[in-house]
């Protein structure tokens, strides 16, 4: 929708955004930390170790960023290509979900909404993304999710991403420390339970950033490293520098 003009911002991961920079320049603001992680429904599973020869299914494709990290743990940190030694399956995100509730699948790695949700029905997690960023050594807080603009309508309304970024601090400050807005929220969460209410609850204050200011320019060169060695072009895109104008600033 973006692309094709329908919207003039959406929300996505920046390095998606990154990959298209040469040939469509997306600008991008923090949005969110909250990007999931891997979940079990099972006590024999305690480490990455015991995902061998385990039923896994993987929302967003082979190329999600947790799917590409697990991958790198498991070989460098217990000598097994999980690709190859567990029964792997790529889905929607909401049928991994439903499925993993089922239990057809020993895990998931899903997106953070649906792992919330599972997690109020009782399952737990393996390893979240901080956990897995920090195992392979990139930062751990650099907010992943992103508001994306394109780069010419973006100088053409610097005010309006400035008071957009400001009230969406706003709106987020208040979401961590107001109890009654959530409550608002609530009639248009579909939530089932009480229990999955509390989860989407946190998930989402867990992953609200810092600031709306990016961390440094090489915290995010270590995300893009490791993915290009990793996931390679189709991850990455073929540009092995960020290009700092990106990533846009309100305090400039």
């Amino acid at each position: 929708m973006l692309q094709a003009g329908e919207t003039d911002a959406i929300v996505s991961d920046w390095i998606w955004a990154a990959r298209q920079w040469e040939a469509r320049p997306f600008v991008v603001l923090p949005y969110s930390k909250s990007v999931g992680g891997v979940m079990i429904n099972s006590n024999d599973i305690k480490s990455i170790a015991d995902l061998k020869e385990k039923r896994i299914a993987v929302a967003g494709g082979p190329l999600d960023k947790n799917w590409i990290m697990l991958q790198a743990i498991a070989l460098k940190e217990y000598g097994y290509d999980i690709a190859k030694s567990a029964d792997v399956v790529f889905a929607a995100p909401p049928l991994v979900h439903r499925k993993m509730l089922d239990g057809e699948f020993d895990a998931e790695i899903n997106f953070w909404p649906y792992l919330a949700r599972s997690k109020a029905q009782g399952l737990k997690f393996l390893t979240t993304t901080k956990q897995l960023s920090e195992s392979a050594n990139v930062s751990a807080e650099v907010p992943l999710l992103a508001y994306v603009f394109k780069q010419g309508w973006a100088k053409e309304n610097p005010d309006l991403i400035r008071s957009f970024s400001l009230s969406s601090q706003d709106a987020k400050t208040i979401l961590q420390q107001d109890d009654a807005a959530w409550l608002a929220l609530k009639p248009t969460m579909k939530v089932k339970s009480e229990r999955e209410f509390v989860a989407l609850r946190e998930g989402f204050v867990q992953g609200i950033p810092s600031s709306m200011d990016w961390p440094q320019i090489s915290n995010m060169q270590s995300w893009i490293a490791f993915l290009r060695n990793n996931g390679g072009e189709k991850l990455v895109g073929t540009s092995k520098m960020l290009a700092p104008e990106m990533f846009l600033s309100v305090n400039e």
